[in-house]
């Protein structure tokens, strides 16, 4: 005889926290993100996360456009349509037409970048951190990012950019901060660091990497 069992109802899983880009926030990192939120600042990441918001784009993932949308409609407060229409138009100024319905698998690495890119500059922050944007890329898509960033600087932004293209940082950079085992050991106008350093480490790492 079949007995009856009470099944209890599993309640739906609450809307994670997201931070200004529209990142799931992680309980650990919550703080550091709202001091980025609140300080007006956004932090592109090496790749577009999956918003694991529902079970349904927790399998198959946001496209680009969504990804870019999400921090607009979740964190500040835009309308979808407006928050589509700023979305579609970085993906048209960072040559992205025709991949906004793209998931992350089926864009290349500087295309993934790029939307990182549009993201981060569609919530309109006073400072964008970039941290080794370019790293794992090839020299193409590197090439591609690169192209990006310098744009955004004859633009007028501001922001903090963490690499080893030497050879770049010398084109975009107004100030160079030189770390060397934890440790800023040089910090200088960017013409001045880069034809005379002054410590010996940034004179040898300097005459390496800009060889040739």
């Amino acid at each position: 005889e079949d007995v009856p069992v009470d099944v209890p109802e599993v309640p739906e899983e609450a809307p994670p926290e997201v931070d200004a880009e529209g990142n799931v926030i992680n309980p650990k990192d919550s703080i550091n993100s709202i001091v980025l939120r609140e300080a007006g600042c956004a932090q592109i990441i090496a790749n577009i996360k999956q918003y694991q918001h529902n079970s349904s784009v927790t399998r198959a993932g946001l496209d680009a456009l969504a990804n870019i949308m999400l921090p607009l409609t979740a964190v500040h407060g835009l309308a979808p349509d407006q928050a589509r229409a700023r979305a579609e138009e970085l993906l048209e100024r960072l040559h992205l037409n025709g991949h906004g319905q793209k998931r992350p698998a089926e864009l290349s690495g500087g295309q993934r970048q790029r939307v990182a890119i549009a993201r981060a500059v569609a919530i309109r922050p006073k400072l964008l951190l970039f941290d080794e944007p370019t790293s794992a890329l090839d020299p193409e898509m590197t090439a591609e990012v690169l192209e990006v960033i310098a744009d955004l600087k004859s633009e007028g932004r501001t922001f903090i950019l963490v690499t080893h293209a030497m050879n770049f940082a010398r084109t975009v950079a107004d100030q160079v901060a030189f770390l060397a085992n934890g440790q800023i050991l040089e910090q200088a106008p960017a013409k001045e660091f880069f034809s005379a350093p002054t410590t010996e480490t940034a004179q040898r790492f300097l005459a390496k990497v800009l060889k040739y």
